[in-house]
């Protein structure tokens, strides 16, 4: 299993993780999920740039949570709401400010990269310790990146620890991660 690698050297070396999405199991008719690549969509659209009913491990999850969240937040906390707690919601998401600078400073819109900001941090507080969590099937945050990031930038590694999962973006939602985690936190917290 893998992608063509004609469709790699089409791509010039540079596939898009919704076309990685898509491609993967292309010839199953499915999609990988992007914040869990364990899970899988049926696709009906072929040609479609990335899965067209969009991601297939948010859409299998994300009902559980939110319903989890409205239970516990009207019969624990007792919290009143006029509406719902949405998990997900793309009229909100799109009125996000992503801008790492003040609104009256220009910016050139892109991702926010604060690697240069925490190697500062860092060496500012000496005693300043990171933990990073990466799940082998993130596809939002991949795990490579994570270990591709902290060793450049002025990072000091000696202070970053790296803890991996067999799960993806939300690795808590593999019971065996959960405990790892949960661990690992503690571990961390602890030393």
């Amino acid at each position: 299993m893998g992608l063509d690698k004609g469709y790699i050297f089409k791509s010039n070396l540079r596939v898009l993780v919704p076309r990685f999405q898509k491609q993967l199991l292309a010839e199953k008719g499915l999609a990988v999920g992007r914040l869990d690549g364990r899970f899988m969509g049926d696709e009906v659209d072929e040609l479609t740039d990335g899965p067209h009913l969009g991601d297939p491990s948010s859409y299998q999850i994300s009902s559980a949570y939110t319903a989890a969240l409205n239970h516990f937040y009207a019969s624990t906390l007792n919290v009143k709401m006029d509406r719902p707690y949405l998990t997900g919601n793309d009229a909100i998401y799109g009125k996000w400010n992503w801008k790492p600078v003040p609104d009256e400073q220009g910016w050139e819109p892109s991702y926010v990269n604060v690697t240069r900001q925490l190697s500062e941090t860092m060496r500012r507080n000496t005693g300043m310790k990171v933990m990073v969590a990466s799940g082998y099937y993130d596809l939002i945050c991949p795990f490579f990146d994570a270990e591709y990031t902290f060793s450049r930038n002025g990072i000091e590694r000696e202070k970053i620890q790296m803890f991996y999962y067999e799960a993806g973006h939300m690795m808590y939602t593999h019971e065996p991660d959960l405990v790892k985690l949960a661990k690992d936190v503690r571990t961390f917290l602890t030393n």
